[in-house]
């Protein structure tokens, strides 16, 4: 996998991918098609090897607003946690804007022109957001993961 790195812990699996130019907005159509089938089958291909593991995922979107559609497509419920990076959406993006069936999300906001982090936990999964009083990037978020069944 080159733009997609794995580490496997004891019960959790980490997924980093920070290639932006994977998805990026002057990216040919088949250039994107072809991203998209890569990481949707890797990450498939990790979830079904890993059904009891928890599945953490974190990618460097630079812009999530015209991939969102796209990035839907690749996640298909093979995620667990997925945080974003580099969003660059502010508070005129509802949150329905981003919703994704079967998930909860998790903002924190810097402008349209740089930064954000966006957090998507699966329902399945208790999760809430500390009221931390923060001034720098960052989302504190307390999640309670239970061993599934086998593990």
């Amino acid at each position: 996998m080159n733009d997609i790195s794995s580490e496997s812990a004891s019960n959790s699996i980490l997924i980093v991918g920070n290639e932006a130019s994977v998805l990026s907005d002057d990216a040919s159509l088949n250039t994107i098609d072809e991203s998209l089938s890569y990481y949707k089958n890797d990450l498939k291909k990790i979830r079904i090897k890993n059904p009891n593991r928890l599945i953490i995922a974190q990618i460097n979107i630079n812009s999530l607003r015209n991939k969102f559609d796209i990035f839907v497509q690749m996640l298909s419920n093979n995620v667990d946690l997925l945080l974003i990076s580099e969003t660059k959406i502010d508070a005129s993006f509802p949150n329905a804007q981003f919703y994704i069936t079967g998930y909860t999300i998790y903002r924190r906001d810097r402008n349209s022109n740089g930064g954000g982090l966006l957090l998507y936990v699966k329902d399945d999964i208790p999760s809430t957001m500390l009221n931390i009083d923060i001034s720098h990037e960052a989302l504190y978020i307390e999640i309670n993961v239970r061993k599934k069944n086998g593990s």
